[in-house]
């Protein structure tokens, strides 16, 4: 599949990024419009006053380091290593330093130069291009069609974060087979190895949680947290007993996602088991396939 390329420069001041976003500022900011959004429909990424874009990484899925608020966070020490791991050893920034709100105060260098590689936005509520990260120069020139091939996404930030075992894969329709195959391989190997997150990991040996303050506790699939967070601060539950019902009276929620194991199309809530107490999920993420909202 082709994807556009675009030159800029990662930048952290002022913003707060964590192990699967990053600001972008591109030196073409009209190289960020008039991306795919879902199937049928195209829009234009959001871009600061600054000139700075919010990426959001292809193919990872990195523990929430502040999800909705500075409070919603998981497992905080990993969560942190991971963006770490991100900025200063797969992008290059010799030092970032942030404040208590986590977000970047000052940065050497202030901006690493890079480029992405992207084939559309999130979705129209966030308008982040979905992109994979490369640090140094690209022979192409700025806004070329590049097709991309499971040797060039092995170069990635994306595969770094997974080969390094600091997030999980999250994979979704628009990614073609071969990298998905590709990054899918890099995280079944970190896993093997033991790194990163992955001896901490509770997505197939479950949590026990009746609070959202429980949740911060584990090392678990992000997708499944941020649904589980929601749960608790719209509904005020105690306990675990209606959150099935609650992912399913909605299809923004009960995502749908073909399962690989079970070589069908399913929803969310067939990923997962859970109890009044407890939840574990039932696939190993590298087997999912979200299907793109439109």
């Amino acid at each position: 599949m082709s994807y556009r390329l675009v030159k800029g420069t990662f930048v952290t001041v002022g913003s707060q990024p964590d192990g699967d976003s990053v600001h972008f500022r591109p030196d073409n900011p009209d190289l960020l419009k008039n991306l795919p959004v879902g199937t049928n429909k195209k829009g234009d990424a959001r871009i600061s006053t600054k000139g700075e874009s919010q990426l959001r990484m292809e193919g990872v899925d990195a523990l929430e380091l502040h999800f909705t608020t500075i409070a919603d966070h998981q497992e905080i020490n990993a969560a942190r290593r991971a963006r770490d791991v991100l900025l200063l050893t797969l992008l290059g920034f010799g030092e970032v330093q942030f404040n208590p709100n986590e977000t970047a105060t000052s940065s050497m260098p202030p901006a690493v130069p890079g480029y992405i590689l992207t084939n559309g936005l999130d979705n129209f509520q966030n308008r982040r291009a979905v992109a994979f990260l490369f640090v140094g120069t690209h022979s192409r020139p700025d806004g070329a069609n590049v097709f991309v091939k499971a040797a060039d996404v092995r170069r990635s930030a994306n595969a770094g974060l997974l080969k390094t075992g600091e997030a999980y894969p999250l994979f979704y329709n628009t990614l073609p087979v071969s990298l998905r195959d590709a990054l899918a391989r890099l995280a079944v190997d970190a896993r093997s190895a033991g790194k990163g997150l992955w001896p901490a990991d509770r997505s197939l040996k479950g949590i026990r949680a009746k609070s959202k303050t429980d949740l911060q506790k584990f090392v678990f699939f992000p997708k499944l947290y941020r649904r589980l967070k929601d749960f608790f601060v719209k509904t005020g539950a105690t306990d675990l007993s209606g959150f099935d019902a609650w992912v399913r009276a909605d299809p923004n929620r009960d995502d749908t996602v073909w399962i690989g194991p079970m070589r069908e199309l399913g929803s969310l809530h067939n990923t997962y088991k859970a109890t009044r107490t407890s939840i574990k999920m039932l696939q190993k993420p590298e087997d999912l396939i979200f299907v793109t909202k439109g």
